[in-house]
């Protein structure tokens, strides 16, 4: 998929440190990591576990979105700092 060969998928996850490069974990045993692609270009941007993969869907791709998304879970902690 996505013109991607499986040498391919080891010099990326090589390159990755066998990281995702979302949540910086490894994979589950027996599972590989998505080939994360830009929808528009059909370009591989790295790999990503499924449930970051999930959150770039879900976000529509959208870096203003996650950006919002970021600022406000960061906003709701900093209330909690406060209250405690």
């Amino acid at each position: 998929m996505y013109n991607i060969s499986l040498a391919d998928y080891e010099q990326l996850f090589a390159e990755q440190r066998g990281l995702c490069i979302g949540c910086l974990a490894p994979p589950e045993e027996g599972v590989r990591f998505d080939v994360d692609h830009d929808h528009a270009t059909g370009e591989v941007r790295g790999l990503l576990c499924n449930r970051c993969n999930n959150v770039l869907s879900k976000a529509k791709d959208n870096p203003e979105i996650l950006r919002r998304l970021a600022s406000y879970l960061d906003e709701h902690q900093a209330k909690l700092r406060v209250v405690a």
